[in-house]
């Protein structure tokens, strides 16, 4: 391991970002957000694009209502069914052990 420490670190490194992250402004983020919380009318641009969503999925816009729901109660989780028969299973684990260094 390199560094000082022993786990590939410096203590002391002269090259530390002693300011922390960059900020945002510059970033598609910061950009983006920047321009949502402008405000036209008294009603912040962000508000603006909830109320035309929210209006959109009333109307029967199945893709409106879904962006909603996921960002309200979170995407679905997705899940995958594996249907492997115990010789299949323990070929895998075989090949896992093999691979791992750790062949019995």
């Amino acid at each position: 391991m390199g560094g000082d420490t022993g786990n590939g670190f410096d203590k002391n490194p002269q090259n530390i970002n002693k300011e922390g992250a960059p900020k945002k402004d510059w970033t598609w983020a910061g950009l983006i957000e920047k321009e949502a919380d402008k405000e036209v009318d008294g009603v912040t641009k962000k508000e603006k694009v909830v109320e035309a969503v929210m209006d959109k999925a009333e109307n029967g816009d199945v893709q409106a209502f879904r962006e909603l729901s996921n960002r309200t109660d979170g995407a679905p989780k997705q899940s995958q069914t594996i249907d492997l028969k115990s010789e299949e299973i323990a070929q895998l684990a075989g090949a896992i052990r093999a691979l791992a260094g750790k062949d019995d």
